[in-house]
């Protein structure tokens, strides 16, 4: 019996069919094992940067007949031979061994794309060399002349199997909407690990759905902290801000936001309308204009920039931002008391009756 790989699947199944194999897969047909023209093993791969979402360290791995190797924080080693449930770790860095398969990782590395080469918990050389001055890596590592390509500097996540269960119990409760089931679970990875990203962002966006805005604040300003990075954190940070009134904070959260990705439309959006609030017209026409860049259509967007407009008594500019709206199913009655106003600006005195009526209209219908 050989060792082969879920990567074979596929191209088996396609070679069975008769269908052409695309040139780039990572596995290969099985199809030579059925009438036994080949029978040596095959090494077996895996890798996964999932936990790189909770903060934690990526973990690569080698399987070959007889052993297993798992490159994490702290590696591992088993002989799966003698033992199958890989109870006994048999790590050592000089071991040739882990040596061999560090080496076949590192061909990988090299061969992956550019963009996959180092993950974002990895350090190169000269900090890894401090760090073993510093002695933060292990005395067995930090001794030997090993060929670990990038020490992470990220939890190990087999150090976290709790949190990564309660984290996963909060998933399931919020989709299952269980605000409160949700809220214990996350609140007991806090108490495991208070500068839990995962744990922050998430606590901070259940707080903001339940418009318990203070809290949500405080749980997205701590996020921020630990990692100020996450974009996401950022917006919810300014977005609870906003919702409590402290508009000035509020800005300077959305403008850390964007400097981390521009191309973000709700970002400019609120960050646009928080400007008006500071009576801000020309810094909130600007971000206005830059968030109808990314989304020229959105309604909520063009009367916010209608309203910076009017503040600066752009009439002519505010009514050519306004009427395209009068000829959507979207016009609403803000619309109209907007142009109303653009109308009186402009001396269009029967234009801006005319918009007033229409607007008193709309709330009429609204009402019954």
């Amino acid at each position: 019996m050989a060792q082969v790989r879920t990567t074979d699947i596929l191209p088996t199944v396609l070679d069975v069919a008769g269908v052409a194999l695309p040139e780039h897969l990572d596995g290969q047909s099985l199809k030579p094992y059925f009438n036994g023209t080949e029978t040596a093993n095959r090494t077996a791969y895996g890798e996964t940067d999932y936990p790189l979402r909770f903060g934690w360290a990526p973990l690569r791995s080698v399987r070959e007949p007889g052993f297993k190797f798992i490159e994490a924080p702290r590696p591992e080693l088993y002989d799966v031979k003698t033992d199958p449930r890989e109870s006994q770790n048999q790590y050592q860095p000089w071991n040739p061994t882990v040596q061999k398969f560090r080496a076949q990782l590192a061909k990988m590395r090299e061969e992956a794309p550019a963009s996959q080469q180092a993950s974002r918990g990895a350090v190169g050389q000269g900090t890894t060399d401090e760090l073993k001055a510093l002695g933060y890596l292990g005395p067995a590592d930090a001794l030997s002349s090993t060929n670990v390509p990038e020490p992470s500097l990220l939890p190990d996540p087999k150090d976290k199997i709790e949190e990564q269960n309660l984290l996963h119990n909060a998933m399931l409760a919020a989709d299952d909407n269980r605000p409160q089931q949700a809220r214990d679970s996350l609140e007991r990875v806090l108490k495991i690990d208070p500068k839990s990203p995962t744990a922050l962002l998430q606590l901070g966006q259940l707080e903001l759905v339940s418009k318990n805005f203070a809290k949500a604040a405080e749980y997205l300003g701590r996020a921020v902290q630990v990692r100020p990075n996450d974009t996401a954190a950022a917006f919810n940070y300014g977005q609870a801000l906003e919702k409590l009134g402290k508009l000035s904070d509020a800005r300077d959260a959305l403008q850390a936001c964007l400097k981390l990705n521009p191309s973000q439309f709700p970002a400019r959006l609120l960050l646009g309308q928080i400007y008006l609030g500071l009576h801000d017209a020309k810094n909130a026409q600007d971000q206005l204009e830059a968030a109808l860049l990314l989304n020229p259509k959105n309604v909520e967007a063009q009367l916010s920039l209608a309203r910076a407009q009017l503040d600066q008594q752009a009439f002519a500019e505010a009514s050519a931002t306004l009427e395209p709206l009068t000829h959507s199913p979207a016009a609403s009655a803000e619309t109209y008391d907007l142009l109303g106003q653009a109308y009186t600006g402009l001396g269009k005195k029967e234009e801006a009756q005319a918009a007033e009526n229409r607007a008193a209209a709309l709330r009429a219908g609204k009402s019954h």
